[in-house]
C-alpha cells in the first residue's frame, strides 16, 4: 500500500484516504473489519491489509475495488499483520462485534 494512505475512525465512520481519493464507510454499513492476507492485482508485493465487508445492500463508487469475496482493502498493516495497539483499540472502541482481530 502507498505511504500516502491514510485512516482514520469515528463514532460514525471508519475513513481510508488513498491518495486524492478518500473512501468514506458509515458503521450501520460495514458487516466486518478484520486483517486479511492481501494479493494486489499485479502480484507485486502482498502482505496483510485491514479490510472491511461492506453490506451487500451499499452502492460503492466506482473506483472502489472490491474483492471476489466482497471485502475492500484499506490499510496495510505489513507483512505480519500486526495492528498497532492504538489502531485495535480504535477498532473495539468504534467497530465493536464487527472488529475481528487477527489471530
Amino acid at each position: 500500500m502507498s505511504r500516502k494512505a491514510k485512516l482514520r475512525l469515528t463514532s460514525e465512520v471508519i475513513e481510508a484516504g488513498f491518495g486524492r481519493r478518500t473512501g468514506t464507510f458509515h458503521w450501520t454499513d460495514v458487516e466486518e473489519v478484520a486483517v486479511r492476507r492481501f494479493e494486489p492485482p499485479r502480484g507485486i508485493g502482498g502482505g496483510f491489509m485491514l479490510q472491511l465487508r461492506p453490506a451487500p445492500s451499499l452502492a460503492l463508487d466506482t473506483w472502489v475495488r472490491v474483492d471476489s469475496t466482497g471485502w475492500v482493502a484499506l490499510y496495510s498493516v505489513g507483512a505480519k499483520g500486526a495492528v498497532p495497539s492504538e489502531l485495535d483499540a480504535a477498532l473495539i472502541r468504534f467497530a465493536g462485534d464487527r472488529w475481528k482481530r487477527h489471530e
